[in-house]
Protein backbone atom coordinates (compact mmCIF):
# COMPACT_ATOMS: atom_id res chain seq x y z
CA UNK A 1 0.00 0.00 0.00
CA UNK A 2 1.43 3.67 -0.44
CA UNK A 3 1.47 5.90 1.63
CA UNK A 4 -0.36 9.02 1.58
CA UNK A 5 -0.59 12.58 3.80
CA UNK A 6 -3.39 14.45 4.72
CA UNK A 7 -3.76 17.69 6.31
CA UNK A 8 -6.90 17.92 9.76
CA UNK A 9 -9.04 19.51 9.95
CA UNK A 10 -9.87 20.00 5.91
CA UNK A 11 -11.83 23.51 6.75
CA UNK A 12 -10.21 25.35 9.76
CA UNK A 13 -12.06 28.75 11.18
CA UNK A 14 -9.57 31.02 13.16
CA UNK A 15 -11.43 34.14 14.33
CA UNK A 16 -9.85 38.08 15.10
CA UNK A 17 -9.37 39.89 17.88
CA UNK A 18 -7.23 43.05 18.73
CA UNK A 19 -5.44 41.58 21.82
CA UNK A 20 -1.73 40.85 21.98
CA UNK A 21 -2.30 38.48 24.96
CA UNK A 22 -1.55 35.21 23.75
CA UNK A 23 -4.42 33.29 21.58
CA UNK A 24 -6.67 30.35 22.39
CA UNK A 25 -8.16 27.22 20.08
CA UNK A 26 -11.67 26.07 20.21
CA UNK A 27 -12.52 22.53 21.29
CA UNK A 28 -10.86 20.32 18.96
CA UNK A 29 -13.36 17.40 19.31
CA UNK A 30 -17.52 17.62 19.67
CA UNK A 31 -18.08 19.28 23.21
CA UNK A 32 -14.74 19.72 24.16
CA UNK A 33 -13.18 22.61 26.11
CA UNK A 34 -10.92 25.73 24.66
CA UNK A 35 -7.47 25.71 25.50
CA UNK A 36 -4.83 28.08 25.39
CA UNK A 37 -1.09 27.40 23.61
CA UNK A 38 1.40 29.09 26.50
CA UNK A 39 5.11 30.72 24.65
CA UNK A 40 7.00 27.22 24.47
CA UNK A 41 4.14 25.84 22.36
CA UNK A 42 2.43 23.64 24.60
CA UNK A 43 -1.00 23.33 25.36
CA UNK A 44 -1.81 25.19 28.87
CA UNK A 45 -5.33 25.97 30.80
CA UNK A 46 -7.59 27.98 29.05
CA UNK A 47 -6.76 31.73 30.16
CA UNK A 48 -10.38 33.49 28.63
CA UNK A 49 -11.82 34.62 25.97
CA UNK A 50 -11.16 38.13 27.25
CA UNK A 51 -7.40 39.50 28.09
CA UNK A 52 -7.10 41.33 31.37
CA UNK A 53 -7.94 44.41 29.76
CA UNK A 54 -11.49 42.87 28.51
CA UNK A 55 -10.30 43.32 24.63
CA UNK A 56 -11.23 40.14 22.56
CA UNK A 57 -8.07 37.52 22.40
CA UNK A 58 -8.08 35.73 18.58
CA UNK A 59 -9.10 31.84 19.05
CA UNK A 60 -6.46 30.06 16.23
CA UNK A 61 -7.01 27.65 13.88
CA UNK A 62 -4.81 23.95 14.30
CA UNK A 63 -3.41 22.11 11.66
CA UNK A 64 -2.06 18.13 11.79
CA UNK A 65 -0.91 16.31 9.38
CA UNK A 66 -2.25 12.51 9.22
CA UNK A 67 -0.33 9.45 7.19
CA UNK A 68 -2.34 6.94 5.54
CA UNK A 69 -2.17 4.37 3.95
CA UNK A 70 -3.96 4.27 0.44
CA UNK A 71 -5.46 0.65 -1.25
CA UNK A 72 -4.00 0.57 -4.58
CA UNK A 73 -6.98 -1.23 -5.87
CA UNK A 74 -9.78 0.83 -3.94
CA UNK A 75 -8.38 3.41 -3.46
CA UNK A 76 -9.48 2.93 0.18
CA UNK A 77 -7.16 5.17 3.13
CA UNK A 78 -6.75 3.90 6.02
CA UNK A 79 -5.35 6.29 9.17
CA UNK A 80 -1.98 5.06 9.70
CA UNK A 81 -0.43 8.27 12.80
CA UNK A 82 -0.02 11.72 13.07
CA UNK A 83 3.28 12.85 11.80
CA UNK A 84 4.85 15.85 13.78
CA UNK A 85 8.14 17.18 14.03
CA UNK A 86 9.23 14.53 15.89
CA UNK A 87 9.07 12.30 12.87
CA UNK A 88 9.65 14.07 10.25
CA UNK A 89 10.61 17.79 9.03
CA UNK A 90 7.11 19.79 8.30
CA UNK A 91 7.42 22.75 5.87
CA UNK A 92 3.85 24.82 6.81
CA UNK A 93 2.45 27.10 3.87
CA UNK A 94 -0.51 29.49 3.80
CA UNK A 95 -1.86 31.91 1.48
CA UNK A 96 -4.44 34.48 2.99
CA UNK A 97 -5.73 37.12 0.44
CA UNK A 98 -8.58 39.98 1.22
CA UNK A 99 -10.46 40.75 -1.26
CA UNK A 100 -13.91 41.77 -0.40
CA UNK A 101 -13.37 45.83 -1.61
CA UNK A 102 -12.35 44.51 -4.56
CA UNK A 103 -15.22 42.04 -5.47
CA UNK A 104 -18.41 42.28 -6.94
CA UNK A 105 -21.13 44.11 -5.28
CA UNK A 106 -23.76 41.08 -3.10
CA UNK A 107 -27.21 40.99 -3.79
CA UNK A 108 -30.53 38.71 -2.73
CA UNK A 109 -31.25 36.24 -4.87
CA UNK A 110 -33.81 32.89 -4.39
CA UNK A 111 -31.50 30.22 -2.48
CA UNK A 112 -31.78 26.10 -3.26
CA UNK A 113 -33.97 25.81 -0.23
CA UNK A 114 -36.60 28.70 -1.55
CA UNK A 115 -34.81 31.45 0.84
CA UNK A 116 -33.25 34.54 0.00
CA UNK A 117 -29.77 34.50 0.28
CA UNK A 118 -26.56 36.53 -0.98
CA UNK A 119 -25.00 35.99 -4.09
CA UNK A 120 -22.44 37.79 -6.15
CA UNK A 121 -24.21 40.38 -8.56
CA UNK A 122 -22.98 41.87 -11.51
CA UNK A 123 -21.40 45.13 -10.67
CA UNK A 124 -18.48 46.10 -8.80
CA UNK A 125 -18.82 46.76 -5.14
CA UNK A 126 -15.73 49.84 -5.39
CA UNK A 127 -14.27 51.31 -7.91
CA UNK A 128 -10.44 52.26 -7.22
CA UNK A 129 -9.53 55.73 -5.83
CA UNK A 130 -7.65 57.88 -8.02
CA UNK A 131 -3.82 56.54 -8.75
CA UNK A 132 -5.19 52.72 -7.87
CA UNK A 133 -5.89 49.90 -9.79
CA UNK A 134 -8.46 46.89 -8.79
CA UNK A 135 -5.88 45.15 -7.88
CA UNK A 136 -4.71 47.57 -4.96
CA UNK A 137 -8.41 46.56 -3.17
CA UNK A 138 -6.87 43.12 -2.87
CA UNK A 139 -4.48 42.44 -0.17
CA UNK A 140 -2.44 38.92 0.11
CA UNK A 141 0.06 37.04 2.38
CA UNK A 142 1.98 33.77 1.62
CA UNK A 143 3.12 32.64 5.32
CA UNK A 144 5.92 30.08 5.74
CA UNK A 145 6.84 28.47 8.59
CA UNK A 146 8.96 25.13 10.09
CA UNK A 147 10.03 23.79 12.95
CA UNK A 148 8.78 23.77 16.73
CA UNK A 149 7.58 26.76 18.36
CA UNK A 150 8.17 28.90 15.06
CA UNK A 151 6.48 31.98 14.21
CA UNK A 152 7.35 35.85 13.57
CA UNK A 153 8.38 37.99 16.00
CA UNK A 154 6.07 40.14 17.65
CA UNK A 155 6.16 43.30 15.18
CA UNK A 156 7.57 41.37 12.35
CA UNK A 157 5.03 39.65 11.03
CA UNK A 158 4.46 39.35 7.52
CA UNK A 159 1.90 42.21 6.14
CA UNK A 160 -0.12 42.08 2.48
CA UNK A 161 -0.80 45.60 1.37
CA UNK A 162 -4.14 47.51 0.60
CA UNK A 163 -4.21 50.55 -1.49
CA UNK A 164 -0.23 50.49 -0.62
CA UNK A 165 -0.62 50.33 3.37
CA UNK A 166 0.37 47.75 5.29
CA UNK A 167 -2.55 45.63 6.33
CA UNK A 168 -1.96 42.56 8.90
CA UNK A 169 -4.53 39.68 7.61
CA UNK A 170 -2.74 36.98 10.11
CA UNK A 171 0.49 34.81 11.12
CA UNK A 172 1.31 31.19 11.27
CA UNK A 173 3.27 29.50 14.21
CA UNK A 174 3.73 26.13 14.63
CA UNK A 175 3.27 24.76 18.55
CA UNK A 176 5.83 22.20 20.17
CA UNK A 177 5.35 19.74 18.24
CA UNK A 178 4.84 21.37 14.95
CA UNK A 179 1.50 21.64 13.98
CA UNK A 180 0.71 24.71 12.21
CA UNK A 181 -1.33 27.59 14.33
CA UNK A 182 -2.83 30.11 12.07
CA UNK A 183 -4.14 33.05 13.66
CA UNK A 184 -6.60 36.07 12.19
CA UNK A 185 -5.88 39.59 11.81
CA UNK A 186 -6.82 41.68 14.36
CA UNK A 187 -10.26 42.91 13.19
CA UNK A 188 -9.88 45.97 11.55
CA UNK A 189 -11.94 47.47 9.14
CA UNK A 190 -11.64 51.18 7.57
CA UNK A 191 -12.55 53.85 4.87
CA UNK A 192 -9.89 55.03 2.56
CA UNK A 193 -11.40 58.63 2.52
CA UNK A 194 -11.12 61.49 5.10
CA UNK A 195 -13.17 61.85 6.88
CA UNK A 196 -14.43 58.07 7.04
CA UNK A 197 -17.52 57.09 4.33
CA UNK A 198 -20.29 56.58 6.97
CA UNK A 199 -21.45 52.86 6.94
CA UNK A 200 -25.49 52.78 5.62
CA UNK A 201 -25.64 49.71 5.51
CA UNK A 202 -24.97 45.97 6.24
CA UNK A 203 -23.78 44.55 2.92
CA UNK A 204 -21.86 46.47 1.03
CA UNK A 205 -20.27 49.70 2.15
CA UNK A 206 -18.70 51.84 -0.61
CA UNK A 207 -14.90 52.50 0.24
CA UNK A 208 -14.94 49.95 3.01
CA UNK A 209 -12.53 46.76 3.82
CA UNK A 210 -11.68 45.13 6.46
CA UNK A 211 -9.00 42.15 7.00
CA UNK A 212 -11.25 38.63 6.80
CA UNK A 213 -9.55 36.65 4.74
CA UNK A 214 -9.07 32.86 3.80
CA UNK A 215 -6.83 30.39 1.94
CA UNK A 216 -4.95 27.70 1.50
CA UNK A 217 -2.77 25.35 3.86
CA UNK A 218 -0.30 22.97 2.60
CA UNK A 219 2.24 21.24 4.05
CA UNK A 220 5.87 19.59 3.02
CA UNK A 221 6.91 16.30 4.65
CA UNK A 222 10.39 15.14 4.81
CA UNK A 223 11.43 11.97 6.53
CA UNK A 224 15.12 11.75 7.32
CA UNK A 225 17.06 9.98 3.62
CA UNK A 226 13.55 10.01 1.81
CA UNK A 227 12.04 12.74 -0.94
CA UNK A 228 9.93 15.53 0.60
CA UNK A 229 6.39 14.79 0.15
CA UNK A 230 3.22 17.19 -0.18
CA UNK A 231 0.21 16.43 1.71
CA UNK A 232 -3.15 17.11 0.43
CA UNK A 233 -4.16 20.34 1.44
CA UNK A 234 -6.80 22.38 3.86
CA UNK A 235 -8.53 25.83 4.02
CA UNK A 236 -8.34 28.45 6.29
CA UNK A 237 -11.13 31.40 6.85
CA UNK A 238 -10.98 34.64 9.21
CA UNK A 239 -13.63 34.68 11.20
CA UNK A 240 -15.34 37.69 13.39
CA UNK A 241 -15.24 36.38 16.90
CA UNK A 242 -18.17 33.95 18.35
CA UNK A 243 -19.40 35.90 21.65
CA UNK A 244 -21.61 32.72 22.64
CA UNK A 245 -19.34 29.85 22.60
CA UNK A 246 -20.90 27.39 24.52
CA UNK A 247 -24.14 27.68 22.25
CA UNK A 248 -24.15 25.77 18.87
CA UNK A 249 -26.45 26.79 15.81
CA UNK A 250 -28.72 24.39 15.27
CA UNK A 251 -27.60 24.03 11.70
CA UNK A 252 -24.30 24.05 11.38
CA UNK A 253 -21.82 24.09 8.65
CA UNK A 254 -21.27 20.82 9.45
CA UNK A 255 -25.04 20.28 8.46
CA UNK A 256 -24.39 21.97 5.35
CA UNK A 257 -21.13 19.98 4.43
CA UNK A 258 -23.30 16.56 4.86
CA UNK A 259 -25.69 18.09 2.86
CA UNK A 260 -23.97 19.26 0.09
CA UNK A 261 -21.89 16.44 0.13
CA UNK A 262 -25.23 13.97 0.13
CA UNK A 263 -23.88 11.96 3.20
CA UNK A 264 -26.38 9.23 3.73
CA UNK A 265 -28.36 8.92 6.81
CA UNK A 266 -27.08 6.63 9.54
CA UNK A 267 -28.83 3.04 9.72
CA UNK A 268 -30.54 2.66 12.25
CA UNK A 269 -30.95 6.52 13.04
CA UNK A 270 -30.85 6.68 16.82
CA UNK A 271 -32.45 9.41 19.08
CA UNK A 272 -29.08 10.46 21.41
CA UNK A 273 -26.94 10.00 18.26
CA UNK A 274 -28.86 11.48 15.16
CA UNK A 275 -31.91 13.52 16.67
CA UNK A 276 -31.90 14.49 20.04
CA UNK A 277 -28.59 16.95 19.30
CA UNK A 278 -30.59 18.98 17.03
CA UNK A 279 -33.60 19.25 19.32
CA UNK A 280 -30.57 20.10 22.19
CA UNK A 281 -29.48 22.38 20.15
CA UNK A 282 -32.55 24.65 19.45
CA UNK A 283 -33.71 24.62 23.07
CA UNK A 284 -30.13 25.93 24.01
CA UNK A 285 -30.84 28.75 21.68
CA UNK A 286 -33.41 30.50 24.08
CA UNK A 287 -30.37 31.55 26.78
CA UNK A 288 -29.19 33.84 23.84
CA UNK A 289 -31.94 35.05 21.84
CA UNK A 290 -35.41 36.79 22.14
CA UNK A 291 -36.95 34.59 19.59
CA UNK A 292 -40.49 32.61 20.73
CA UNK A 293 -39.51 29.67 18.79
CA UNK A 294 -36.11 28.79 21.18
CA UNK A 295 -38.50 29.43 24.19
CA UNK A 296 -41.33 27.00 22.94
CA UNK A 297 -38.15 24.25 21.91
CA UNK A 298 -36.41 24.74 25.51
CA UNK A 299 -39.92 24.28 27.28
CA UNK A 300 -40.51 21.44 25.01
CA UNK A 301 -37.21 19.51 25.85
CA UNK A 302 -37.56 20.14 29.48
CA UNK A 303 -41.22 19.21 30.12
CA UNK A 304 -42.50 16.83 27.69
CA UNK A 305 -41.44 13.48 28.29
CA UNK A 306 -40.78 9.83 25.69
CA UNK A 307 -38.99 12.35 22.97
CA UNK A 308 -37.02 9.05 22.77
CA UNK A 309 -39.28 6.74 22.70
CA UNK A 310 -40.35 5.52 19.28
CA UNK A 311 -44.03 4.32 19.81
CA UNK A 312 -47.40 5.38 18.58
CA UNK A 313 -47.97 6.35 21.97
CA UNK A 314 -45.13 8.98 22.02
CA UNK A 315 -46.04 10.46 18.90
CA UNK A 316 -48.09 13.34 19.30
CA UNK A 317 -45.19 14.91 21.47
CA UNK A 318 -42.48 14.48 19.04
CA UNK A 319 -44.79 15.69 16.27
CA UNK A 320 -45.49 18.90 18.45
CA UNK A 321 -41.36 19.23 19.37
CA UNK A 322 -40.75 19.31 15.72
CA UNK A 323 -43.91 21.11 15.05
CA UNK A 324 -42.20 24.06 17.01
CA UNK A 325 -38.97 23.85 15.79
CA UNK A 326 -40.34 24.40 11.89
CA UNK A 327 -41.31 27.61 13.10
CA UNK A 328 -37.86 28.86 13.03
CA UNK A 329 -38.10 28.77 9.09
CA UNK A 330 -40.39 31.75 9.46
CA UNK A 331 -39.23 33.44 12.61
CA UNK A 332 -35.60 33.46 11.45
CA UNK A 333 -35.03 35.61 8.40
CA UNK A 334 -34.54 33.69 5.03
CA UNK A 335 -33.20 30.01 7.43
CA UNK A 336 -34.28 26.49 6.30
CA UNK A 337 -33.01 23.53 7.87
CA UNK A 338 -31.35 21.23 5.54
CA UNK A 339 -33.36 18.66 3.78
CA UNK A 340 -31.11 16.19 5.30
CA UNK A 341 -31.88 17.59 8.72
CA UNK A 342 -35.34 17.22 8.11
CA UNK A 343 -35.70 13.92 6.69
CA UNK A 344 -34.06 12.91 10.21
CA UNK A 345 -36.77 14.75 12.36
CA UNK A 346 -39.66 13.57 9.49
CA UNK A 347 -38.24 9.70 10.51
CA UNK A 348 -38.07 10.84 14.63
CA UNK A 349 -41.71 11.42 14.38
CA UNK A 350 -42.62 8.14 12.22
CA UNK A 351 -40.96 6.47 14.85
CA UNK A 352 -38.72 4.36 12.37
CA UNK A 353 -35.49 5.30 14.82
CA UNK A 354 -33.86 3.47 17.15
CA UNK A 355 -34.31 4.47 20.95
CA UNK A 356 -30.90 3.28 21.86
CA UNK A 357 -27.53 4.51 21.05
CA UNK A 358 -26.46 2.40 18.15
CA UNK A 359 -23.05 0.73 19.94
CA UNK A 360 -21.65 -0.65 16.33
CA UNK A 361 -21.27 2.83 14.78
CA UNK A 362 -18.02 3.63 13.67
CA UNK A 363 -16.51 6.07 15.86
CA UNK A 364 -14.65 8.85 13.77
CA UNK A 365 -11.28 8.73 13.48
CA UNK A 366 -8.89 11.25 15.50
CA UNK A 367 -8.90 13.34 12.12
CA UNK A 368 -12.22 12.74 11.16
CA UNK A 369 -12.92 14.06 14.95
CA UNK A 370 -11.04 17.00 13.90
CA UNK A 371 -12.99 17.93 10.53
CA UNK A 372 -16.46 17.52 12.17
CA UNK A 373 -15.72 19.86 15.57
CA UNK A 374 -14.56 22.89 13.41
CA UNK A 375 -17.32 22.48 11.05
CA UNK A 376 -19.56 22.16 14.01
CA UNK A 377 -18.86 25.61 16.01
CA UNK A 378 -19.72 27.59 12.92
CA UNK A 379 -23.35 28.83 11.84
CA UNK A 380 -24.65 27.25 8.50
CA UNK A 381 -27.48 29.26 7.37
CA UNK A 382 -29.77 31.56 6.36
CA UNK A 383 -26.63 33.09 4.27
CA UNK A 384 -27.85 36.21 4.00
CA UNK A 385 -24.80 36.83 3.62
CA UNK A 386 -23.43 34.40 6.60
CA UNK A 387 -20.90 34.65 9.64
CA UNK A 388 -18.10 32.24 8.97
CA UNK A 389 -18.49 31.56 5.14
CA UNK A 390 -21.53 32.30 2.83
CA UNK A 391 -23.91 30.51 0.26
CA UNK A 392 -21.02 28.86 -1.75
CA UNK A 393 -20.36 26.03 0.82
CA UNK A 394 -23.94 24.62 -0.25
CA UNK A 395 -22.49 24.32 -3.66
CA UNK A 396 -21.56 19.97 -3.70
CA UNK A 397 -19.09 20.36 -6.46
CA UNK A 398 -16.92 22.72 -4.09
CA UNK A 399 -15.47 19.64 -1.38
CA UNK A 400 -13.68 17.21 -2.84
CA UNK A 401 -15.08 15.03 0.23
CA UNK A 402 -16.82 15.64 3.19
CA UNK A 403 -15.53 18.54 5.28
CA UNK A 404 -12.73 19.18 2.44
CA UNK A 405 -12.45 21.88 -0.53
CA UNK A 406 -11.38 20.68 -3.76
CA UNK A 407 -8.86 22.55 -5.18
CA UNK A 408 -9.47 23.34 -8.76
CA UNK A 409 -13.02 24.83 -9.98
CA UNK A 410 -16.44 24.58 -8.94
CA UNK A 411 -20.09 24.98 -10.53
CA UNK A 412 -21.34 28.40 -8.67
CA UNK A 413 -25.35 28.48 -7.88
CA UNK A 414 -25.64 29.88 -11.47
CA UNK A 415 -24.02 27.45 -13.19
CA UNK A 416 -20.95 29.86 -13.82
CA UNK A 417 -17.48 28.29 -13.07
CA UNK A 418 -14.84 29.38 -10.90
CA UNK A 419 -11.77 28.93 -9.81
CA UNK A 420 -11.25 28.49 -5.93
CA UNK A 421 -8.43 30.52 -5.07
CA UNK A 422 -7.55 32.44 -1.55
CA UNK A 423 -10.01 35.06 -0.97
CA UNK A 424 -13.15 33.80 -3.34
CA UNK A 425 -15.18 32.67 -0.06
CA UNK A 426 -14.30 35.75 2.21
CA UNK A 427 -15.23 38.14 -0.51
CA UNK A 428 -18.50 37.12 -0.48
CA UNK A 429 -18.93 38.07 2.96
CA UNK A 430 -20.65 41.62 4.24
CA UNK A 431 -18.08 44.42 4.50
CA UNK A 432 -17.32 45.54 6.97
CA UNK A 433 -18.19 42.66 8.95
CA UNK A 434 -19.05 44.89 11.72
CA UNK A 435 -22.13 46.44 10.35
CA UNK A 436 -23.56 42.75 9.23
CA UNK A 437 -22.86 41.69 13.14
CA UNK A 438 -25.09 44.81 13.88
CA UNK A 439 -27.67 44.07 12.26
CA UNK A 440 -28.22 40.26 12.68
CA UNK A 441 -29.91 40.99 16.14
CA UNK A 442 -33.47 38.72 16.20
CA UNK A 443 -33.16 37.65 12.81
CA UNK A 444 -29.73 35.38 12.42
CA UNK A 445 -28.03 33.51 14.31
CA UNK A 446 -27.62 34.04 18.08
CA UNK A 447 -25.08 31.25 18.78
CA UNK A 448 -22.25 33.20 17.68
CA UNK A 449 -24.11 36.88 17.80
CA UNK A 450 -26.40 36.68 20.76
CA UNK A 451 -29.41 39.26 21.29
CA UNK A 452 -29.39 38.99 25.50
CA UNK A 453 -26.66 38.50 27.91
CA UNK A 454 -28.12 35.18 28.51
CA UNK A 455 -30.88 33.69 31.15
CA UNK A 456 -30.73 32.95 34.48
CA UNK A 457 -32.27 29.06 35.00
CA UNK A 458 -35.58 30.37 35.64
CA UNK A 459 -35.37 32.10 32.24
CA UNK A 460 -35.64 35.70 33.09
CA UNK A 461 -33.33 37.50 30.68
CA UNK A 462 -30.93 39.76 31.61
CA UNK A 463 -30.04 42.67 29.21
CA UNK A 464 -29.52 43.30 25.44
CA UNK A 465 -25.70 41.92 24.40
CA UNK A 466 -25.36 45.59 22.34
CA UNK A 467 -26.17 47.92 24.81
CA UNK A 468 -23.61 50.43 24.37
CA UNK A 469 -22.89 49.85 20.59
CA UNK A 470 -26.56 50.48 19.04
CA UNK A 471 -27.84 53.44 18.66
CA UNK A 472 -31.46 53.93 20.15
CA UNK A 473 -32.02 50.63 19.42
CA UNK A 474 -31.55 51.37 16.06
CA UNK A 475 -29.66 48.60 14.32
CA UNK A 476 -29.68 50.23 10.96
CA UNK A 477 -28.39 53.06 12.42
CA UNK A 478 -24.63 53.97 10.32
CA UNK A 479 -23.47 55.28 13.95
CA UNK A 480 -24.42 51.93 15.37
CA UNK A 481 -22.44 50.48 12.62
CA UNK A 482 -19.49 52.69 13.12
CA UNK A 483 -19.92 51.66 16.76
CA UNK A 484 -19.47 47.82 16.35
CA UNK A 485 -16.50 48.93 14.01
CA UNK A 486 -14.61 50.97 17.03
CA UNK A 487 -15.83 48.65 19.83
CA UNK A 488 -16.92 44.96 19.64
CA UNK A 489 -13.66 43.60 21.10
CA UNK A 490 -15.07 45.05 24.23
CA UNK A 491 -18.49 43.34 24.37
CA UNK A 492 -19.20 40.22 26.49
CA UNK A 493 -19.22 36.51 25.91
CA UNK A 494 -21.97 34.63 27.26
CA UNK A 495 -21.24 30.84 28.30
CA UNK A 496 -22.59 28.65 30.86
CA UNK A 497 -23.23 29.54 33.93
CA UNK A 498 -24.94 26.97 36.26
CA UNK A 499 -28.09 25.97 34.96
CA UNK A 500 -27.85 29.34 32.66
CA UNK A 501 -26.33 31.50 30.73
CA UNK A 502 -24.19 34.72 31.74
CA UNK A 503 -22.08 37.57 30.12
CA UNK A 504 -18.67 37.44 30.96
CA UNK A 505 -15.24 39.64 30.30
CA UNK A 506 -17.35 42.80 28.98
CA UNK A 507 -15.12 45.69 29.36
CA UNK A 508 -16.43 48.17 32.06
CA UNK A 509 -15.14 51.52 29.77
CA UNK A 510 -17.62 50.74 27.64
CA UNK A 511 -20.75 52.50 28.46
CA UNK A 512 -24.22 50.97 28.44
CA UNK A 513 -25.77 53.62 26.02
CA UNK A 514 -23.85 55.08 23.43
Amino acid sequence: MAKVYRIHPGMGFARVGPSRQGYFLAGEAPGAAPIDIDATGNEAPFAGYKDASKIMRRQGARFRVYEYDKDAATGRLTLLREITAAEADIEWSVSLTSSKAAGKEMVSAAGPDGKRTIVPGTQDRNQPPQGFTRADLIASVDLKVKGKNAGPAPGAEPMGKFLNKDLFLGEARTDAAGRLVVLAGRGDAASWTTPPTVIPQYLNNPTWHDDIADGSVDATITFAGQTPVNAEGAWVFMAPPDFAPDVQPVTTLLDIAEQASSVPLPAPLTYPQDIEPILQRAAALYYVSIQSVWATMNKHMANLPNLGDNSAAAAANRKKVRTALLLAETQMSDFSLTDRQKKILDAWVAGTFQSQADGGRPVPTAAEALDRASLGHCVGGGFFPGIEAGTVLRQPTIYSELGRLKRGSFTDHDGSVHALVPGLISSRMACPWQADFVECERNWWPAQRPDITGRTAAGAPIEKWHRGIVVNDDTQDPRSHKNMVEHFAQLGVIVKSGAGFAEVGRDPALPTTP
